[in-house]
Parts: C-alpha cells; sequence; structure tokens
C-alpha cells in the first residue's frame, strides 16, 4: 500500500513539469481537411496521461469540450493518438467560416484522481441546424486532478475573396504636450505602434529598446480590429521622457506575421531626427534644464559670496590682531 502510495506521488511530481507541445498557428480554406498535433515535453509520455481537445472561440470566452483519446468520431471532427511518436491529434473536415477558433490540447496524468475516461464521464451530445460542429458538454468527476494545456493553435480558415496581405507596421512619436507620472513625480512618454492593412489576423507584437526585448510599459490590444477586409493592432510602450529625448536610444516596434506557410517580421523604428531634437517639445526640454541649471549656479553663487565673506572677516580679522601686537612691541 505504501508502495502504491509512493509511485502515485512520484509520478503526480512528474506531472508537475509536464509541458504540451503545439503549433501556434494555422490556415486553410473552406472544404479542405485540417490537422492539429501537439506533443509532450521530453521525459513525458503520453502513455501515462489522458488526452483532450478544445477550443476557444475568443479571448475570455469559456473553453469547449471537443473530444478525447476514447472518444469516438463525432461528426466532423476525429482524433488520432500515436504513442510511439508522442503524437495526439485531431482531424477536421470539410471546413467551414466557423471552425476558425483557437484549439487546446490538454493533458491529464492517468494515474491522478479524476483522470477523465469513458467511464466517468458523461457526454451530453447537442446537433445544431446545418452542418456545423457537434458539440460535446461533459460534466467531469473533478478531485482537483491538475490538467496541462498547450499555448493554443489558432486556426482561420480564410474567407472567399480575401488575400493574405502583409502587415504596415508605423510608429508614432509621443505626444508633445504629455509629460505625465504614475504619481511618482516621474515624466514619460508614450510611443504608439499601429500594425494595419493585414489579413488573416495572425501576428504579435513586441517592442525593443537598444535592441533588447522589453515587457514593461507595454499595453497591446487583446484582439485585432476588423477594418473592412484586413485587420489593424495597437501598442504602446512607455518611457521614461529623459531616455526619450536622447539621441542614442534606439526604440523598435516588431510585428510577426504568418502568412499561412512561414513567420515574416515587420520592423519600424521611432522617427526621432535633428527636427525633434530642435522642436519646440525639445526646446521646453532644455528650458526646463536651464532653469535647473540657473538656480544651481544662483545657489553655487551664493555660497561662495558666504564663504568669501567669512573669508575676508577672518583676514581682516588677523590683519587687526597683528597691527594690535606691533604696536604693543613699539
Amino acid at each position: 500500500m505504501l508502495l502504491t502510495v509512493l509511485q502515485l506521488a512520484l509520478l503526480l511530481h512528474s506531472g508537475l513539469t509536464a509541458m504540451v507541445l503545439q503549433p501556434r498557428d494555422q490556415t486553410s480554406r473552406p472544404g479542405s481537411k485540417v490537422t492539429f498535433e501537439c506533443s509532450m515535453s521530453d521525459g513525458n509520455s503520453m502513455s501515462g496521461y489522458t488526452m483532450f481537445w478544445y477550443r476557444q472561440d475568443r479571448p475570455g470566452a469559456p473553453l469547449q469540450y471537443l473530444l478525447n483519446e476514447f472518444d469516438n468520431t463525432a461528426g466532423r471532427l476525429d482524433s488520432s493518438i500515436e504513442p510511439s511518436k508522442n503524437v495526439f491529434s485531431l482531424h477536421i473536415s470539410e471546413l467551414q467560416l466557423e471552425d476558425s477558433s483557437t484549439y487546446y490540447c490538454a493533458a491529464k496524468h492517468s494515474a491522478a484522481p479524476g483522470a477523465e475516461t469513458r467511464t466517468d464521464n458523461r457526454q451530453v451530445e447537442r446537433r445544431q441546424e446545418g452542418a456545423g460542429l457537434i458539440s460535446f458538454y461533459t460534466e467531469m468527476c473533478d478531485t482537483g486532478a491538475e490538467a496541462y494545456f498547450g499555448k493554443g493553435t489558432k486556426l482561420t480558415v480564410l474567407e472567399k475573396d480575401h488575400e493574405v496581405t502583409e502587415p504596415t507596421v508605423t510608429v508614432f512619436r509621443p505626444s508633445r504636450k504629455e509629460c505625465s507620472d504614475e504619481g511618482d513625480g516621474v515624466k514619460k512618454k508614450t510611443l504608439v505602434c499601429v500594425a494595419s492593412g493585414f489579413y488573416p489576423d495572425h501576428v504579435s507584437v513586441s517592442w525593443h529598446v537598444d535592441g533588447k526585448s522589453v515587457s514593461s510599459g507595454v499595453a497591446t490590444d487583446s484582439t485585432a480590429l476588423r477594418e473592412d477586409k484586413t485587420y489593424r493592432i495597437s501598442s504602446r510602450l512607455r518611457v521614461l521622457a529623459k531616455d526619450w529625448f536622447t539621441p542614442e536610444k534606439d526604440f523598435t516596434c516588431n510585428v510577426t506575421f504568418f502568412n499561412g506557410t512561414a513567420y515574416s517580421s515587420h520592423i519600424a523604428s521611432d522617427l526621432r531626427n535633428e527636427s525633434l531634437i530642435l522642436s519646440g517639445e525639445q526646446t521646453e526640454m532644455n528650458r526646463e534644464g536651464y532653469l535647473k541649471k540657473a538656480q544651481a549656479v544662483k545657489l553655487y553663487y551664493g555660497i561662495f559670496i558666504v564663504k568669501s565673506s567669512f573669508y575676508g572677516a577672518g583676514v581682516a580679522l588677523l590683519l587687526w590682531k597683528l597691527k594690535g601686537s606691533a604696536g604693543k612691541q613699539n
């Protein structure tokens, strides 16, 4: 009994390091068949897990259970598992636009209490009108065992008369009037990066300062905005005002786009130049710096006058004493 408990504990402990791996993006045409694959990280075998597929139609929406490795074919959905290759696949045939979603592969340790199997799931099948996917809603006897999810594969079923289009990326410099602080008195500036005119919406945005990736001060739209047949997305980077006005600093926006077969990078840098350095905004910063320096000079000059006065008084006192001493000797 003790040995069994120890073995289970070891299995659960090893499961804590499990990672479910799957591609990030995929596109296809209506009517075709698509296959999603996921695998386990090194040192973890699918033979010790129960594998699942879910979908999520938009960020923040609830996950929809699709099937697990024990389920039979469900309408246009089918799954296959190859334990020797450590690969679990989901197949969707006769693709429709409504199939565009993010598909998540998940794994739960088979030795853990609550691991889903065909015997402890109650599945309710609902068939919508038309040829849509069959949705399964699963009530699971969950006892707290963890499930490990991949990062998801985003599928876009390409619309008719929509061509794959690369994004145009532009970085807008901060407003001249902006110099707000976060309550700590530190002045900051906001750079805005806009990627527009792309299709489909398979993009990610990152910022680099002097060639190094940064995440602090970055805020990116959670989803791209649809504009007719294309999309646009924006991202903002807040930096110290003094860094923005340092000509040597380089701020770069990098937009990565998936065109269906490969990823491409589209880079745009800030548009600072001599006209910016000579602009009214920079002049205002220079004026502020000049006033601070002028105040410092006044302070130093005042201290110098006071020190000089004390020095002069000391010299006068010394001369007076020397003169008095000479008079007594005479």
